[in-house]
């Protein structure tokens, strides 16, 4: 059983119990991947099943349990819904694979990506990237935004790539029927359809971090998401043109975004994309673990 499993892990005297959302009542340090911040309750209608249960565990902890949030508007929610003292959690960005996802892998990824898709060099490609859950990304409001854009950008194409099975969202799209849509399911090499795109627009109505943007910063492909996403924490630094204010104009604003980046000449282009594969080579894997590392030298030097 899985008690059982906790209690022989803790026979073994281990120095520190690390896990993920509290599945180890006693671990020393919890990762929180998963939380609905209260400011953005009302864009997704509920909170994550058994939020509530986490927060009193939370409350039973030790004072020195250390809590690792995913991003700055994790930790401001955990602190607004349940009085979480602040020192308790650290913020510790995810890592991500600089082998797979760096501008080396895009020019090598990007033609014969758009080889197999049928999207000819000269289409500006705008894609939303995602394992699922559509209605949390906002795929609704990637299509309301696809058609204003077709407005203004001739010869403008759209990817979906997540889940499954195509959304009916999506499969009852005229973008779909006219090809001006493709749709691929999920896969476990989502850098070959971030290297074809020319940007990833993301207007997730939430998200707690969201890689998939770490991924595109990466591979030097511009992004536009809002601060409604974790992972905006990191773009803003690169680029405050990539995130806009969650707000009632906010899918205006992300069209507006999405058509300056692609208008945006070649130099301009290459200097925006360094810029973000810059930024997002401060968060790797293995500068994740050393964070990580430095905050569990502070755990043990408290104990």
């Amino acid at each position: 059983s899985f008690a059982g499993t906790v209690q022989a892990l803790r026979a073994r005297r281990p120095g520190l119990l690390i896990d993920h959302e509290l599945l180890l009542e006693t671990a020393d340090i919890s990762y929180v991947h998963n939380f609905l911040a209260p400011e953005f309750a009302d864009r997704i209608d509920a909170y994550i099943p058994g939020q509530e249960t986490l927060a009193r565990l939370w409350e039973r902890t030790p004072a020195h349990h250390l809590i690792v949030a995913n991003s700055e508007l994790v930790k401001r929610g955990l602190v607004d819904a349940f009085a979480l003292p602040e020192a308790r959690i650290a913020v510790i960005y995810p890592g991500f694979d600089p082998d797979r996802f760096n501008l080396d892998a895009r020019e090598k990824l990007r033609r014969q990506t758009r080889a197999r898709l049928g999207i000819g060099d000269d289409v500006r490609l705008v894609g939303l990237v995602t394992s699922g859950d559509f209605y949390k990304r906002g795929l609704d409001r990637f299509l309301a935004c696809i058609g204003q854009l077709k407005q203004s950008i001739p010869g403008l194409s759209a990817l979906v790539v997540g889940g499954r099975s195509c959304p009916e969202a999506l499969r009852t799209h005229p973008l779909l029927h006219t090809g001006d849509a493709i749709y691929r399911c999920s896969t476990f090499a989502p850098e070959s359809y971030i290297a074809a795109l020319d940007i990833l627009l993301f207007p997730a109505r939430y998200e707690e971090f969201g890689m998939v943007i770490l991924e595109s910063m990466a591979m030097g492909v511009p992004v536009v998401t809002s601060a409604a996403v974790g992972a905006s924490e990191v773009l803003a630094k690169a680029s405050g043109r990539c995130v806009v204010e969650p707000c009632s104009e906010e899918i205006e604003n992300l069209c507006a975004q999405a058509a300056r980046l692609l208008l945006l000449d070649s130099a301009q282009r290459s200097e925006l994309g360094r810029s973000l594969s810059q930024e997002a080579a401060r968060h790797t894997h293995g500068i994740h673990n050393e964070r990580l590392a430095r905050w569990v030298d502070r755990f043990a030097a408290a104990a």
